[in-house]
């Protein structure tokens, strides 16, 4: 179906901040379900429960995918020669 992690720290080129919502896949056949945000839900339950204020990830495509879910822009960043935005949602303000 998918995946989601909560890493405390993700590439080397990143800011030193964290944690970091990573490797978020949903198999082709549930896609478009809504099983996405359910598992970026559920990852931000967990930081939640662990503590944690703020979560970020980096995108190179869903950048307005995640923005409709309360994500907010933090910094462009080129990772890899990939052209990306770092992006981060605050969870001490809900």
């Amino acid at each position: 179906m998918g995946s989601a992690s909560l890493l405390a720290e993700d590439m080397p080129d990143f800011p030193p901040i964290g944690p970091w919502l990573a490797s978020v896949f949903v198999a082709p056949g549930y896609r478009r379900r809504g099983t996405g945000a359910r598992l970026v839900a559920r990852v931000l339950e967990e930081a939640r429960r662990l503590g944690v204020e703020t979560v970020h990830l980096f995108t190179t495509e869903a950048a307005a995918y995640y923005v409709r879910q309360g994500w907010r822009i933090r910094e462009p960043r080129v990772v890899q020669g990939q052209h990306g935005v770092i992006m981060s949602y605050d969870l001490a303000s809900e």
